[in-house]
C-alpha cells in the first residue's frame, strides 16, 4: 500500500525444519483489504537457492494502515 502500519495480528505455523546457512525465501501476498486492515498471507521456503524450494512455515498477518497526522 505504500504506507505505514501496524501489526495487529500475526501467526506462524513451523512446517519443517530450516538447517543452519540454508536459504529462507518469503513470498507474501495481499489477500485483502478492507478499510485500513490489510490481510496478508506469505509461504516461506527453503533450500538452496530456493526457486522451487520445500515449505517451511506459513504466516497470516493483519496490519492496519496508520493516517498521517497534521501537526
Amino acid at each position: 500500500t505504500g504506507r505505514m502500519s501496524v501489526t495487529l495480528k500475526l501467526t506462524l505455523s513451523f512446517l519443517d525444519v530450516v538447517r543452519d546457512g540454508e536459504w529462507l525465501e518469503a513470498r507474501p501476498e495481499v489477500t485483502a483489504i478492507q478499510d485500513e486492515l490489510v490481510h496478508v498471507s506469505a509461504d516461506l521456503l527453503a533450500g538452496d537457492g530456493v526457486v522451487q524450494g520445500r515449505a517451511a512455515a506459513r504466516a497470516d498477518a493483519v496490519f492496519r494502515l496508520l493516517r498521517r497526522q497534521s501537526r
